[in-house]
Formats: structure tokens, C-alpha cells, sequence
């Protein structure tokens, strides 16, 4: 496991380059960038991510590699750019599903440079179709996850968190399945002290699929 936290710190710190990259952009002098890329390289929000085991790391280093992507598409636009942002936003997505507003966003950056850039036609219409076929594998896997799962996601921590929540805030109550009510009511009793996971994983065991949610 330790490499894992070896591979993020590497990663972190091949992002600061990147991230340096990226203010040279927008920024002409040198000695700004270089200090800010430093704050940001040593900023304890983001080096603290590198020594956990969650996907928090990887994510800010890849949105500082989409962010160099899309500015280096408007600066000095490209179909390669342009593709290499929507594929970084498209892993993004899969290491954290909220990155789907992150693609989201490219689609419509592409289609207003499509309507106010129209000499980068080829790379906007690259750009485009790129965030609608990522959009599409994003669909065919949840589709696919729906029918292994029963529920239409990307991932099972979205549900997961929402039945944690429907148990400890009591919000099962409201259910109109006397049977589901009952089991919560059993697992909270049954779980060790202090342990507020257990009832979830307890629910979840005795549903197939997605039936719980």
C-alpha cells in the first residue's frame, strides 16, 4: 500500500509542474508563476490527500492537467488539446462521479467556441464530439452498473451514503415497507456500540441488488 501513497505524491508533484505550465498561459513573468506554483505545491490542503488512501489526490491532480489542457486549447488551440482535456475529465469522472459537471462543462465551452471561435471549427467539433462520446461511455457503464446493481450509477457510494443517511437521521421511518422499517429497527439494535457502519452493511446484505434503494 505504501507504493499507492508513492504513486499519488509523484503524481502531486508531476502536477505542480503542470500547474506551472498552465500559469505561464495566462501569465507572462516567470517569477509570479513560479511563487504561486510553489503556494499551491505546498499548500498542507493538498499534500495532506497524498498520505490517504481516497481518491482526493489523484482528483486534484488531474484537474490541474484538464485545467492546463482547456487553457492550452484556447491559447493555442489543437485537436490533440482538445481530446486530451475531455479524456482527462472523462477518468476524473470515474475516480469521482461530481467530475460529470467538470465534462459538462467542457460540452458547453466547446460549443460556444463552435459559435464565437469559428476559425478552430476543427478543434471545437473534435472537442464537441469527444465530450458527447464520453458522455455516452459514461451512460452504456451506468447502464451496465444498473443491471449488475439494480440501481442507474457509476458508483455505490452515492446510494450507500443516502441509506447511511436514511438510517442514522431516522428518515426510514417514513417508509411504507413495515418489513424494511423492522430490519432497520433490528440492525440498530444489533450493531456494537459505536460502530454506525454496521447497520448499513446489515440493510444492504439482506436486499439483492438495488432493491434497498
Amino acid at each position: 500500500m505504501q507504493a499507492v501513497l508513492a504513486a499519488q505524491a509523484l503524481l502531486s508533484f508531476a502536477s505542480a509542474a503542470v500547474f506551472y505550465k498552465a500559469l505561464r498561459l495566462l501569465c507572462p513573468y516567470k517569477a509570479l508563476c513560479a511563487a504561486a506554483t510553489v503556494l499551491y505545491a505546498a499548500n498542507p490542503a493538498v499534500l495532506t490527500w497524498n498520505l490517504c488512501y481516497l481518491t482526493e489526490s489523484l482528483s486534484l491532480s488531474g484537474t490541474v492537467l484538464c485545467l492546463y489542457f482547456t487553457l492550452a486549447c484556447i491559447c493555442r488551440p489543437a485537436v490533440k488539446t482538445a481530446l486530451a482535456a475531455v479524456g482527462t475529465a472523462l477518468v476524473l469522472v470515474f475516480l469521482r462521479p461530481s467530475f460529470l459537471l467538470l465534462l459538462g462543462l467542457l460540452l458547453g465551452f466547446f460549443i460556444g467556441r463552435l459559435i464565437f471561435e469559428r476559425q478552430t471549427k476543427t478543434v471545437n467539433l473534435s472537442g464537441l464530439l469527444a465530450s458527447l462520446v464520453a458522455f455516452a461511455l459514461v451512460g452504456v457503464y451506468a447502464l451496465l452498473f444498473s443491471l449488475q446493481y439494480g440501481y442507474f450509477s457509476i458508483s455505490t457510494t452515492p446510494p450507500y451514503q443516502t441509506l447511511f443517511v436514511c438510517i442514522h437521521e431516522g428518515f426510514y421511518r417514513e417508509s411504507d415497507d413495515e418489513v424494511f422499517v423492522q430490519r432497520v429497527e433490528t440492525a440498530l439494535d444489533e450493531a456494537p456500540p459505536g460502530d454506525m457502519f454496521w447497520p448499513v452493511e446489515h440493510i444492504r446484505a439482506q436486499y439483492s441488488g438495488g432493491e434497498v434503494f
